[in-house]
């Protein structure tokens, strides 16, 4: 357990005054300038921001060009680009692409998230009520987690290893045989798309400030008295 310089009330919530008797002089708009600041990000993660769009940019107007150049030189319609290696050399690599991009990423998360929960569930520490709650919620996250990057990379894994070892399923219908290969795909792309939106929306804290925030005609409470920390002896202060 992590000893503490402030005491708790029984629910485990500190206020803010208690835990940063700086800010308790600080007028209201002396605050939000503060916590404002405390929220803007630094040079690395500009950084970062650029170096993603740059890669944006770029990716876009290569995959333009590239539509456009085939667009208007109609000998290139219907021309594909094929791999030129033997059948067995591409089953080899079939399976190392699935092993090492796939299965060892799964085992990963799995065991870390496994032994996560594990120590969320530990029996013998004193938690109050709301603090269990947190925990339930953080082990169901971390189980969604690993079920949404199965369900996303598993489809296209399966599907190349058929196309590598000869397992086809005919379908007369054209459509769902261009529908077979697009989920799939489509599958393993949103996989990045879909943990934000995870991480977002099974946060308690981010659901009630998004309902705040688009609830335009309620009574705004004063930022600064209801901001509390939630103290966890697992993950330290928490702001809720």
């Amino acid at each position: 357990m992590v000893e503490s310089t402030f005491q708790l009330s029984s629910d485990g919530t500190a206020s803010l005054d208690e835990m940063y008797p700086e800010y308790a002089n600080m007028t209201d708009a002396e605050y939000m300038d503060e916590m404002a600041s405390l929220m803007m990000p630094n040079m690395l993660e500009y950084i970062f921001a650029g170096i993603f769009f740059f890669q944006m940019i770029v990716g876009v107007f290569g995959n333009t060009l590239v539509v456009y150049v085939v667009a208007k030189n109609r000998n290139m319609w219907g021309t594909r680009c094929v791999e030129s290696w033997s059948p067995e050399f591409q089953r080899n690599y079939q399976l190392a692409q699935t092993v090492f991009t796939f299965l060892i990423p799964l085992g990963i998360i799995t065991g870390l998230c496994t032994h996560m929960v594990i120590i969320l569930r530990r029996k013998e520490l004193q938690l109050g009520e709301r603090q269990i709650q947190s925990r339930k919620r953080a082990t169901n996250m971390l189980i969604t987690v690993v079920c949404v990057f199965f369900l996303c990379y598993a489809p296209v894994h399966l599907s190349n290893l058929f196309i590598s070892f000869d397992v086809h399923i005919d379908f007369e219908d054209e459509n769902l045989i261009a529908i077979r290969k697009f989920i799939p795909r489509a599958l393993s792309y949103s996989s990045c798309m879909i943990n934000p939106i995870l991480y977002n929306f099974m946060c308690e804290r981010f659901r009630r400030e998004m309902k705040r925030a688009f609830c335009f005609g309620q009574q705004k409470k004063d930022s600064k008295k209801n901001l509390r920390i939630r103290y966890s002896s697992l993950t330290g202060p928490t702001y809720c």
